[in-house]
């Protein structure tokens, strides 16, 4: 266990008994982000010995993320906060950090940095999405096979039509008719493999590419409640970085949010464009905006409470899934709705 290098106070050993064994971490370091006393070890330094060491002695180039904080702590004089992961012993961990300057003078301030461990909630984090995920892709997937019966039959009447035509040309243009259809339903069946493929890295997202890979799964069903559909796509989007499959499965929540917001059809208009955030900064802003019932003022931010849900039918979880991935994201999800008018699903995501 790691050891403090000075007698604590009361007040610190009263402290030191209510952590013991607890996910928290408490600890100080000198200006040269080196470990001088350890309050509670945590799992963030569980089983170390770090007096006198600093993150990246202790754990490598991983321990970097965790010098940046406390560097940007000391040199600011202001607190600095994030998540960090780790890998200990074969087991990845997850831990909020809290850098804390003390002191006025930069060159003699320490830090006193707190760690929570939250692995146990990113796992049920990743859990609740996988859930939701498999629950759009589901409702896609039941569009997607009862539509794909369509094509079928037209390429079972091309080819007994190409059987029993004579004329070479009428037969090239039945069996031309039905290798469009063989391709129509390939391509949909791929969209849909494709969406509930895990993305491994990070990527540069073509956001106009997805909203159209979206659109492609999800139009049978909006054509069926009579919505029609807009598009006001930019073709000068800014580059920004994130996880393929994330984003898709947001677009496809709010799609079909606004599906069931116009129960008698309507107009569903999806916008792209370069864009402000609220805190002017550069981003990609997306627009999912709906001609429907609308959701009262009162409701608006608690539509984005976990298991909060206004339809009979739903989880309570879409949309708090939908912000959580924006918010890993860096971005921001929020709502602007009037009732009897319709709604607008804002997503900004800051610029790479």
């Amino acid at each position: 266990m790691c050891n403090a290098n000075h007698h604590p106070s009361f007040p610190a050993t009263t402290m030191i008994a209510a952590l013991a064994d607890s996910p928290v971490t408490v600890a100080e370091l000198d200006c040269n982000l080196r470990y001088t006393a350890v309050y509670s070890p945590g799992r963030l330094l569980n089983g170390c010995e770090v007096i006198g060491y600093t993150n990246v002695e202790i754990y490598g180039p991983q321990g970097e993320p965790l010098m940046v904080l406390g560097r940007l702590a000391l040199a600011s004089g202001s607190p600095q906060s994030g998540r960090v992961s780790l890998i200990q012993d074969d087991i990845t961990i997850h831990v909020d950090v809290r850098a804390t300057p003390v002191g006025d003078n930069e060159a003699s301030r320490r830090l006193a940095l707190l760690a929570i461990d939250i692995t146990a909630q990113i796992q049920l984090e990743s859990r609740i999405l996988e859930r939701e995920r498999f629950a759009a892709t589901g409702q896609v997937a039941a569009t997607v096979a009862h539509e794909v019966n369509t094509p079928l039959q037209a390429i079972e009447s091309c080819l007994h039509l190409a059987g029993r035509v004579h004329d070479p040309a009428e037969r090239t243009r039945y069996l031309r008719l039905a290798r469009d259809e063989i391709k129509r339903v390939g391509y949909t069946l791929r969209q849909l493999l494709d969406l509930y493929r895990p993305s491994e890295v990070q990527t540069s997202l073509d956001m106009n590419g997805l909203i159209e890979r979206v659109l492609t799964l999800t139009t049978i069903s909006l054509a069926r409640r009579s919505i029609q559909i807009e598009r006001r796509l930019s073709s000068d989007l800014p580059v920004v970085i994130g996880r393929t499959d994330e984003i898709i499965q947001v677009l496809i929540n709010l799609i079909f949010n606004a599906m069931h917001a116009m129960p008698r059809g309507g107009h569903l208009c999806l916008e792209s464009e370069r864009g402000q955030s609220a805190a002017g900064l550069p981003c990609l802003v997306v627009r999912v905006r709906d001609s429907g019932v609308g959701i009262a003022p009162e409701l608006q931010q608690r539509i984005f409470e976990p298991f909060f849900t206004t339809r009979t039918d739903g989880s309570g979880l879409g949309l708090a899934v939908c912000q959580r991935i924006i918010d890993n994201h860096r971005g921001t999800l929020r709502v602007e709705s009037e009732l009897g008018v319709g709604s607008c699903f804002i997503i900004e995501i800051p610029i790479s």
